[in-house]
């Protein structure tokens, strides 16, 4: 190839790049100002507590009670008005969006597959309708996305490699913990994985990650655990972790010992009725709170640090049964549902029509779980596929941050697992299509070899 044809394919190249970005962002903007102006904020059960805290943030940070981790708090608290939160969630979900197209390119170098990756965000109604919630999880997967996108280009540009770049990543994965506690793995495995297989998948040290992106991951981290002890005599990132807790060990209550039978049979008639009315515990213990208060006489923080303590008593007695939700839990993770209200639709047939759209995504997005699933665990397995699938550090460093996700959110939480997995939706969607745009490359080559081949006609 001469130097003018390398010219003329690196001009091509950046022509089409910039055709997709251009085409992806008019998509996000239109659909997003469809949303914006005709489906109003939505408020959760959890919403109320985040802005309770807002409040005490802008009163400067008085009696902030550690109910929750600073992060969302102080986005409300700096944005303001819910309309305007969520207009800032919209910007959020275009940026998202770009860093995904970012994140394929970098890996692929091919536009087509970025664009598509970007698309499978941004047309993804779950991301959408979030951007709509005043609720964590957009804010949570920008920060999650932002890291990624750091420690990809760590990973493929070595010489972008310096401190301030570790820097940047540590500070995006630990404002993701101070938003989504769950995340609270994310600064430290990323920065473990690029010290160890920077250049590739044969493991080779680089000091430079644990001397950016850990140390400053741990010194924010541990800042925030440390004003959670010493204001409320937990060791966690909340003070809810004892309540957080018995969304697994509620499940087996009963064994509770007697000295504590009024908060034990209080909250197993909470959880009974929760059972029978939604068929499974999940939150029962938010209802149940106040009544167990004034059964037991304890305050809120007392109670949770109890409910802590009795919660890993009930664990170290009975494994079996804890592992069985712990499974539980990780299953429920991959099921995909698409959080949205019918009756914020402007219409009864729009409505419909969101109702068939979400019906099929759901599938989709089951599929795609599905296939990271089997094709993650085969990789891991077997060096032929990786080989075949092009599995690379990237590649590597993005599955298992969503494997140790899975595991993770199973171990410390049984309630709306399925919520958990959304901030790494869309890594999950972009794997699966790199595992299928892999698949249909090589069966193409494959196919033009037979071609060739084959002897001509005499």
């Amino acid at each position: 190839m001469t130097s003018n044809d390398k010219t003329e394919l690196t001009v091509g190249t950046t022509n089409n790049l910039w055709k997709w970005l251009a085409g992806i962002l008019l998509l996000c903007v239109i659909e997003r100002l469809t949303l914006f102006f005709n489906y109003p904020p939505v408020s959760l059960n959890d919403t109320g507590s985040y802005q309770r805290l807002a409040e005490t943030i802008l009163n400067g940070w008085l009696n902030y009670d550690g109910t929750r981790t600073p992060g969302y708090p102080v986005f409300l608290a700096i944005v303001g008005p819910d309309q305007s939160v969520v207009a800032v969630q919209m910007v959020m979900g275009v940026l998202i969006t770009l860093m995904v197209f970012g994140i394929g390119y970098q890996i692929s170098r091919h536009v087509v597959f970025a664009g598509l990756g970007a698309l499978g965000h941004t047309l993804n109604l779950n991301q959408l309708f979030f951007e709509t919630n005043l609720i964590t999880e957009t804010l949570a997967t920008f920060w999650v996305v932002m890291a990624l996108l750091g420690a990809t280009w760590w990973i493929v540009k070595s010489d972008k490699r310096t401190l301030w770049l570790g820097l940047a990543i540590g500070l995006s994965a630990s404002l993701a913990a101070l938003t989504r506690p769950l995340f609270v793995y994310l600064p430290f495995w990323l920065a473990i994985f690029l010290a160890l297989f920077s250049n590739g998948m044969k493991m080779k040290f680089d000091w430079r990650p644990l001397a950016s992106t850990f140390i400053i991951s741990a010194v924010i981290v541990a800042s925030w655990i440390t004003y959670i002890h010493e204001n409320f005599y937990i060791w966690s990132m909340s003070s809810l972790n004892g309540f957080n807790m018995v969304q697994h060990t509620g499940y087996y209550f009963e064994y509770i010992p007697d000295k504590f039978a009024s908060l034990r049979d209080t909250y197993i008639e909470f959880r009974d009725q929760r059972i029978a009315q939604y068929g499974t515990q999940g939150n029962a213990i938010w209802e149940a709170i106040p009544e167990m208060q004034r059964q037991s006489g304890y305050s809120f923080f007392e109670m949770s640090a109890l409910l802590s303590h009795l919660s890993m008593r009930l664990i170290r007695e009975h494994p079996d049964l804890y592992l069985k939700y712990v499974f539980k839990g990780w299953w429920m993770f991959w099921l995909a549902p698409v959080y949205y209200v019918k009756t914020n639709v402007p219409s009864y047939t729009l409505g419909e029509v969101f109702r068939y759209l979400v019906y099929c995504q759901r599938v989709l997005l089951v599929g795609a779980n599905v296939l990271f699933l089997v094709s993650s665990t085969l990789a891991l397995l077997l060096k032929k596929m990786r080989y075949i699938w092009k599995v690379t550090a990237e590649w590597g460093l993005i599955a298992t941050t969503i494997w140790i996700c899975s595991v993770f959110q199973a171990l410390l939480d049984h309630g709306d697992n399925p919520r958990f997995l959304v901030p790494l939706q869309s890594m999950v969607v972009l794997w699966s299509l790199w595992i299928m745009y892999q698949t249909l490359s090589n069966r193409h080559v494959k196919g033009k070899s037979k071609v060739k081949s084959k002897p001509h006609d005499a």
